[in-house]
């Protein structure tokens, strides 16, 4: 994908928000990195994540026992 580094995590982060809108019971993080459409790391993925929610997008981390079962969740349709 051509583009400088900020563009490419605006249009992963765009796609981030785009896949979690679709999941209506949220996505696991190797699905959101699989989302991303790149090959990024997982940390990655999370700092995203971060940066949404601090940009206000109603994002929750949802885990369960030993974070085996974490969920990402879009908590209200915000694309139309």
């Amino acid at each position: 994908m051509a583009g400088t580094l900020r563009q490419r995590g605006l249009v992963r982060q765009w796609k981030l928000l785009r896949a979690l809108q679709a999941a209506r019971l949220g996505l696991t993080w190797g699905e959101l990195i699989e989302a991303a459409d790149e090959r990024v790391h997982k940390r990655t993925i999370y700092r995203d994540i971060d940066t949404l929610t601090f940009a206000g997008f109603p994002i929750d981390v949802e885990s369960k026992q030993g974070g085996e079962s974490t969920r990402i969740v879009l908590r209200e349709r915000v694309l139309h």
